[in-house]
This record gives C-alpha cells, structure tokens and sequence, in this order.
C-alpha cells in the first residue's frame, strides 16, 4: 500500500496483523528531512534525498506510527503475505 504523506506529523494506523513489517519513506520532488516513530530503525531530523539516504527497507514494530516531514514523502508498506 503506497500513499503521500504532507509535511508536518503524519500519524498512521499499522495494524500489524495485516501490515508490514516491510516499509519505506521515498522524498519525491527534492530532499526532505524526517522524524520518526514505531519503526525498527527510527530516524531523527535525517535527510533523505535521492543520491543521499533514502529509507527503502525499513520495518513497522508499532500498530501506529509517526513520520515528520519537512517535505511531501510517500509511504509505502507491504499487506502481510500470511492472511
């Protein structure tokens, strides 16, 4: 499942018995930096860029998570391959 994410908190349901725990937080148009939370290798004020760090592989360990942005990112995470 894939969607934007708007600058500022974005707070996310991630029930974990339907998603993840493969993740990913791709900045589109330009660098963006992030913050995040409920995730297994969290991030704090990092920039993400293309030709930079971009955080591709990550993993959901929270039913809800958080991600700060300074910039439109997208939000991807896989639907559990055991239902």
């Amino acid at each position: 499942m894939t969607f934007l994410l708007v600058p500022g908190r974005n707070i996310i349901r991630t029930p974990q018995s339907l998603l993840g725990p493969c993740c990913g937080i791709i900045p589109i148009g330009g660098p963006s930096t992030i913050t995040t939370e409920g995730f297994e290798w969290n991030l704090t004020n990092t920039e993400t860029k293309f030709g930079g760090m971009v955080s591709t592989s990550n993993h959901t360990v929270a039913d809800v998570v958080k991600v700060d942005t300074t910039e439109p990112v997208v939000f991807t995470v896989e639907f559990r391959r055991d239902l």
